[in-house]
């Protein structure tokens, strides 16, 4: 564009004027690829940034000194007040801001540059399970020079060695990094040799830096991945360490092996372009980009995975201000009008969306009179809205958890720009959630008996670990009711109290549960110190089955154990047929009993030639269908 033109060219001066363009937004908008969600991330407070460049410009030592004379004071309150960007629109003029007179140095020396790395080693290591979704996704940290990828990686060496990393660059020990030319971001000067007067003598203390570096690093890698590289192997080593990262050729399936796992991999340069890893969903950067090499850098984020990677994640630590603004200004520069979409809501707006989402599923339930969410509601059309709203709801649940939502904490506060806080309190707790999770999969059984009535199901939500609801209150609960039988008060109460919590139990366990309590009411149980309720609704749960089986068994005139075992053993989805046992299993059935069975139990006018047949097909489907449970 003109604005980023390269050698006073560009694009179109290069290949004419373009005939269609399709922007990030409208990749992100067709469902293409993902959209972003970015966060500057300051590592020195913008307070002591301004003092600093104010005092700087007014050539004073302190504020007191500034502002006791006319001219320096007039200096540091123009500088102090000045914007935090390097260069900004002020009124019609462009002005200089705070961050072009802070010194590069504060990222990048030894003294203060250490402590914004260590700054940003703590940022990515407090957040790392989250932001990798249990460190199922890698992540990249691009930086701003060969020196100070090493001293990252040697960082993350000594305060995560639980985290796998690795470092990229160029491997070329007579390379010096570009930056070089510059003397105010000098990568020879970060190297503790500023007593190295002669520029050859640097060069060759930076060649002897890195060799040893990159020795170490191919070294570290080949110990923790049983490789072993020599310097002269370094493409392999990249090519290597590109195809573990995405999971590709001989790491297809590596998603199942954490040993082999990477978890993040420190460049300058490299990765940032070309390279794509659906894998990778968070990008943190500690180097200025713009324009079209931000673009570039922010998609390696954005490629499309599946529930677990809502978006791609951007943290920026280095002049974050003038960042932010160079930002805005490429994907405006690179969408046109069609920015829409291109970044997503923050947490905030993801916790008040799952309130608002939860709030709809709470009125679709209770006015279907089922206030505690056990049971789904009689509407069918009330099911199949339930069944949108939950996956919308999930949707922003997942976001949230990335941006830093947890089940233990319910209440968020938020603070602007202008210093105004807002509490957001999340209604959901973790165990109605789980609750509604289950309801959620039990439309999958109503679904498969429906015709009338279709219900858009998602399979990745029929998976959710429902096993995780909290059942200690439920079992509280039980206890009381136990204490109340023995002592006859509120009796009727504290029933009412444990039924309300029998919301976390399936249709069929609040059945066993119900019947459990019957038994417990009428005497016919012996209660057990110790059990929990959940063990007694299982223990039913298992009798159901086992009685089940064994009327099926004397139907057919079956062996009771040999059907039972044959059950146990069996793997529900797959044909009875591919299991030996089966056809023995087949043949003993007594056509006599079975056409008894089939007349007075199910009411049909049984002939004996028919009955053979009908006996093997209401096996198999009793078998595979899992109507035992």
């Amino acid at each position: 564009m003109d604005e980023n033109e390269k050698n006073h060219s560009t694009t179109a001066d290069v290949f004419g004027t373009e005939i269609h363009r399709y922007g990030v937004a409208d990749g992100i908008r067709d469902g293409n690829v993902l959209g972003f969600d970015s966060y500057k991330v300051l590592t020195y407070r913008d307070k002591d940034v301004r003092e600093r460049v104010a005092l700087y410009k007014a050539k004073a030592n302190s504020v007191d000194e500034a502002l006791a004379d006319p001219k320096k004071k007039e200096v540091f309150l123009d500088w102090f007040k000045r914007p935090m960007p390097k260069t900004a629109i002020v009124g019609d003029e462009v002005v200089e801001g705070v961050e072009s007179i802070f010194p590069v140095a504060q990222y990048s020396d030894d003294v203060q540059g250490a402590k914004h790395r260590a700054k940003v080693v703590d940022d990515i290591v407090e957040n790392w399970t989250i932001s990798s979704v249990g460190k199922k996704f890698h992540a990249i940290l691009a930086t701003s020079s060969i020196v100070e990828a090493i001293k990252y990686y040697r960082r993350f060496k000594e305060k995560a060695p639980s985290l796998k990393v690795t470092a990229l660059f160029d491997p070329n020990v007579n390379y010096v990094d570009k930056r070089v030319a510059d003397d105010s971001d000098d990568e020879l000067g970060r190297l503790d040799c500023a007593e190295v007067g002669d520029a050859e003598e640097k060069k060759k203390l930076y060649a002897t830096f890195k060799t040893e570096a990159i020795l170490e690093i191919l070294d570290d890698y080949g110990k923790t991945f049983g490789k072993k590289y020599t310097i002269d192997q370094h493409a392999l080593f990249k090519r290597d360490l590109a195809s573990r990262l995405a999971h590709k050729d001989r790491y297809i399936g590596i998603e199942r092996k954490p040993e082999e796992r990477l978890d993040l991999v420190i460049v300058v340069d490299q990765l940032l372009t070309g390279y794509d890893s659906k894998w990778i969903n968070v990008l943190y950067l500690d180097k200025e980009l713009a324009y079209e090499r931000l673009i570039q850098a922010f998609s390696r984020t954005n490629r499309l995975f599946g529930p677990d990677k809502p978006f791609g994640t951007i943290r920026y630590y280095r002049y974050p201000h003038t960042m932010e603004q160079n930002v805005d200004f490429a994907f405006s520069l690179y969408s046109g009008s069609k920015e829409f979409g291109i970044f997503v809501d923050k947490l905030k707006s993801h916790l008040e969306k799952m309130n608002e989402v939860f709030g709809e599923i709470r009125y679709l339930f209770e006015s279907d009179d089922v206030e505690n969410f056990e049971r789904l509601p009689e509407d069918d059309k009330k099911v199949a809205k339930f069944a949108r709203l939950f996956s919308k709801l999930n949707g922003y649940l997942r976001a949230a958890k990335i941006q830093g939502f947890v089940w233990e904490k319910l209440e968020y506060s938020f603070v602007d720009g202008n210093g105004d806080g807002e509490k957001v309190v999340v209604h959901m707790d973790k165990n109605a959630y789980y609750v509604l999770a289950l309801r959620y999969r039990e439309i999958v059984n109503k679904s498969s008996k429906q015709e009338e009535v279709a219900f858009d199901i998602d399979a990745t939500l029929t998976e959710i670990d429902v096993g995780k609801i909290d059942s200690d209150y439920l079992n509280s609960r039980f206890e009381k009711y136990l204490k109340a039988l023995q002592t006859g008060e509120e009796v009727d109460a504290v029933l009412v109290d444990l039924h309300r919590q029998f919301g976390i139990l399936s249709q069929e366990e609040q059945r066993r549960a119900n019947n459990f309590l019957h038994d417990v009411q009428q005497g016919n149980v012996f209660v057990e110190p110790g059990k929990t309720f959940r063990e007694y609704v299982a223990e039913y749960g298992r009798n159901d089955k086992l009685d089940r089986i064994r009327k099926i068994a004397d139907a057919l005139g079956l062996d009771f154990d040999a059907l039972r075992l044959f059950i146990e053993r069996y793997k529900k989805g797959e044909n009875v047929y591919s299991y030996p046992k089966y056809q023995k299993l087949e043949d003993s059935i007594d056509k006599d009993k079975a056409r008894v069975f089939f007349e007075d139990e199910l009411g049909a006018n049984a002939k004996q030639f028919r009955v053979t047949t009908r006996a093997k097909t209401f096996l198999r489907e009793f078998v595979e269908k899992g109507d035992w449970n």
